[in-house]
């Protein structure tokens, strides 16, 4: 891996464990096993990060080692460990409130990354996710 690959250097950057405490609410203890939540918040953010769609994320995720890495695998793998309904599933789940979360730890990051400034921040559209459709 190329260790100044802007995903090796982003997944290095995100608190993991506070994003996996901050689903923990959502899941039991009892009965099957959740999917880890790195996999499907990884999953989400690299959607985010490069507009795609679920099922272009999980094409992608197959043959992109970097993408598996930000995801927390530690060795390379041939199939998508989850069915992709799976990550509508979960985003149903964790709900909205959990985006803003998710949203106020990349704001974080980019700060301390420098790769934001306040100035830059005069215009904020807020999107809802999954975008509510109007009837």
């Amino acid at each position: 891996m190329n260790t100044s690959h802007e995903l090796v250097k982003l997944t290095d950057r995100i608190d993991w464990a506070h994003i996996d405490s901050q689903c923990q609410p959502f899941f039991s203890v009892e009965g099957r096993p959740a999917i880890p939540s790195r996999l499907m918040v990884g999953l989400h953010l690299l959607k985010s990060m490069y507009a795609l769609s679920d099922e272009a994320v999980c094409e992608r995720w197959i043959e992109n080692p970097y993408y598996q890495y930000f995801c927390g695998e530690e060795f390379f793998q041939h199939r998508f460990p989850i069915e992709r309904s799976s990550i509508t599933h979960w985003r149903k789940r964790v709900g909205e409130s959990f985006f803003e979360k998710l949203l106020q730890e990349s704001l974080r990051i980019a700060f301390d990354e420098k790769a934001l400034k306040k100035n830059q921040l005069q215009r904020i559209v807020v999107v809802t996710f999954p975008p509510r459709i109007k009837p």
